[in-house]
């Protein structure tokens, strides 16, 4: 069921995306730096983890200066943190990391601010709601890893960010940066330590 969710989603995008010559639609993809808020993060003493994203965008003109860009993007969001190494006798032999590598499809839904439309480089604003789709995780180390349980099935937050768009050779390109957070703990287990999605994303695009 989730599956089929997720491909509907990137389906509506991709359709209504070709509906139109006024419509843009393109491609983009970067890089996520992730972690955890809540007090999980607190607790453990999380780092941030990079992690790749990419997928499309299209973008609904309301008029020269606003438009409406819902995305469909794949994203590796999670957290690391590191501990203290014992040898049997209880010395220090080192640190290890721990990484917790999470899936998600991101569907936000952005409203797009281009306030100098004719400029030859723009600056745009982006504010909207977002959901991540989760496609599952793994907690992982040297020693091994393992599935990650019970994860929420759809997380819930928002997204804001900044970005520029020039031309090249007659096609549109774009530099972006994003915030994106949830508003509720990621795993759906009572009494868990809330650990909240918290991701930056840098991001080049082209349209297509």
């Amino acid at each position: 069921m989730r599956f089929r969710t997720v491909v509907l989603a990137l389906a509506v995008v991709a359709s209504t995306a070709s509906r139109g010559e006024a419509w843009e639609k393109g491609v983009r993809m970067g890089l996520d730096l992730s972690t955890f808020r809540g007090e999980f993060g607190r607790l453990v003493g999380v780092q941030n983890k990079l992690g790749f994203t990419g997928g499309g965008f299209a973008a609904f003109p309301v008029n020269r200066i606003v438009a409406i860009q819902p995305e469909a993007m794949f994203a590796m969001k999670g957290a690391k943190t590191e501990i203290e190494t014992t040898d049997f006798a209880g010395n220090p032999t080192g640190r290890e990391s721990i990484f917790w590598d999470l899936r998600y499809v991101e569907i936000p839904v952005l409203v797009r601010i281009n306030p100098m439309p004719d400029a030859r480089l723009q600056p745009r604003l982006f504010l909207g709601p977002s959901l991540g789709f989760s496609l599952g995780g793994r907690f992982k180390s040297s020693f091994g890893g393992d599935d990650i349980q019970g994860m929420r099935a759809v997380d819930l937050g928002a997204a804001a960010g900044i970005g520029v768009r020039t031309a090249v050779a007659g096609r549109g390109v774009t530099a972006d940066l994003h915030y994106t957070t949830g508003f509720r703990d990621l795993f759906d287990v009572q009494g868990n330590a809330d650990a909240i999605n918290s991701v930056f994303s840098v991001t080049f695009g082209v349209e297509l």
